[in-house]
Parts: C-alpha cells; structure tokens; sequence
C-alpha cells in the first residue's frame, strides 16, 4: 500500500539535458556548452556504472510527481532543469539551470510563479557566450525581502533580478 507521502518518480525518458553540459563536473569533463563523454544518441552509456557525482547525486525536480511540475516542464522541453529541494545560504530554493544560454522568459516567468507559490525564493543561472564558446555563468536571485536581505553579502547588486 502507497501513503500520501511516499515518492512517485517519472522516468527521464529521452530527455538527456543533465548529461548535455549544463551542470559542471570535471570528473567527466562536462560544462556549459560541452556534454558528458558518456552521453551518446541513445542516452548514456555508462548508465549501470555511472558515477555517484553528479550523476546519482543529481535531484531533477520534475522527475518527482510531488514536485507539481508538469509535463511540459521537462527540462529538455522547458529550457531549465530544476533541481528538487535544493538548499542555498541555508533556504530551501527553486534552483533553476538553463539548458542552453537562458532560461527562456516564458519558462523564467512559469518557475517565477512556482517559487512564488510555495513561497520560496529562486536562483537561477544566466550563462555568458564569447565567439561561440561559453565563458563564465551568473547567479540572479529573486525571492521574499528577508531572503534578499540576508543574501546581499552573498551575491552582488547585479545579481538580484527584479520583478
């Protein structure tokens, strides 16, 4: 018997947007622009052996139900992968990676709305492109005053995204 509480997970499916670059590792020299060596056409291909950093360790928020993300959300069709229950500077946050540059505005404004509504804040990454190549990433911020207030040592004035 299931109770309210027990986690449903969805399957990935084809959706590969973790293993394409978007989350750094240099144990499996992945970053912003340049996919996990084991990423192949049909999903990855160390999948049974794949290692605990970052790869078991990773958190997708829409792969859990309880996460209320809908389908459409997934990140290889939304723009973003939202990781589940992160924590920064000690708040639970709606953590939000771009698959690609940006998070597109539609999806920003959509998970804008889903922190709002669980009354958390949300980080989110903005990634920088020279001559075709990605240079350095950005944390912006936006949440409730005292999550802002208690952050601005932490991140700089350019960083906290107005709504």
């Amino acid at each position: 018997m299931s109770s309210d509480t027990e986690t449903r997970l969805r399957p990935c499916g084809d959706c590969t947007a973790c293993c394409q670059g978007w989350m750094n590792s240099d144990t499996l020299d992945m970053h912003p622009g340049k996919a996990c060596k084991h990423l192949a056409e049909a999903g990855c291909t160390i999948y049974a052996d794949r290692p605990q950093d970052p790869c078991r360790n990773f958190n997708c928020a829409w792969v859990h139900t309880e996460s209320g993300l809908p389908d459409d959300m997934r990140p290889d069709r939304c723009g973003a992968i939202v990781k589940w229950k992160d924590r920064w500077m000690g708040w639970e946050v709606v953590a939000a990676l771009p698959v690609g540059r940006a998070i597109p505005e539609d999806t920003l404004k959509r998970l804008i709305d889903y922190a709002k509504a669980r009354s958390q804040p949300i980080i989110f990454l903005e990634h920088e492109v020279e001559d075709g190549q990605y240079v350095r990433s950005q944390h912006l911020a936006t949440g409730p005053s005292d999550f802002l207030a208690e952050i601005k040592n932490g991140i700089t004035a350019d960083d906290i995204f107005h709504l």
